[in-house]
């Protein structure tokens, strides 16, 4: 296990730190998505950019899945006689 980044509990974390630690989980998620896939340096080091490109993938992503529900629930749909 390595060193704790901060000196208390998890528990105890402050606002801050806890904002700082989502932050750090946001970017690193980013550096492991397959190139293809993630934003350009120039889109990460700008917020308004970073912004707009992850509520794009989110609209995307949210489709897709819709998409998938509604062909899935066609395709398992049961007729009783």
């Amino acid at each position: 296990m390595g060193a704790s980044l901060f000196s208390n509990n998890i528990l105890e974390l402050t606002v801050d730190q806890l904002h700082f630690l989502s932050y750090c989980s946001f970017y690193k998620s980013l550096s492991e998505l397959p190139e293809d896939e993630r934003p350009s340096d120039d889109v990460i080091e700008d917020d308004s950019k970073l912004e707009a490109w992850t509520k794009e993938r989110f609209l995307k992503r949210k489709k897709e899945n819709m998409m998938s529900q509604s062909n899935n629930n066609r395709s398992t749909e049961v007729f009783r006689l």
